[in-house]
Formats: structure tokens, C-alpha cells, sequence
């Protein structure tokens, strides 16, 4: 499983035995700015924050199940 890490540390997972669930994260693209994005994040209660990757380009995490 996944789970959102504190602060800009890369998400973090671990094995979870027979849950039902599965660690899976998905790259979509959109026109929405970056504040629009974040909104619709807190509007929904989802954890969210703004990340450069390897400073080459930047994402907006979405944890869409919550937090641990």
C-alpha cells in the first residue's frame, strides 16, 4: 500500500497481506492551474501537495483515499 509521506519526502508503501487493495497511482494531465487543482483537493478532504520531481518538473500529489 501507499501512503502519503510528511513535508517533500516521496510517498511511502509497504506490503499489506490480503486486503483488497493495491498500490497504484496514476499520472493525469489537465488545464486546471495548480491552485484549481488544490482546491478541488481540500473541497473533497483528499491530503494534497506540490512536488519537483529530480528538479526537472513539478506534480500536485492527490492522496484520494485519505491518510493511514
Amino acid at each position: 500500500m501507499l501512503y502519503e509521506a510528511e513535508g517533500g519526502a516521496d510517498g511511502e508503501g509497504e506490503r499489506a497481506g490480503e486486503t483488497g487493495f493495491a498500490a497504484t497511482h496514476a499520472a493525469i494531465a489537465t488545464r486546471l492551474s495548480q491552485d484549481d487543482v488544490m482546491a478541488i483537493a481540500r473541497r473533497e478532504g483528499w491530503p494534497a501537495k506540490y512536488r519537483k520531481r529530480d528538479g526537472g518538473f513539478g506534480v500536485s500529489e492527490l492522496w484520494i483515499e485519505g491518510v493511514r
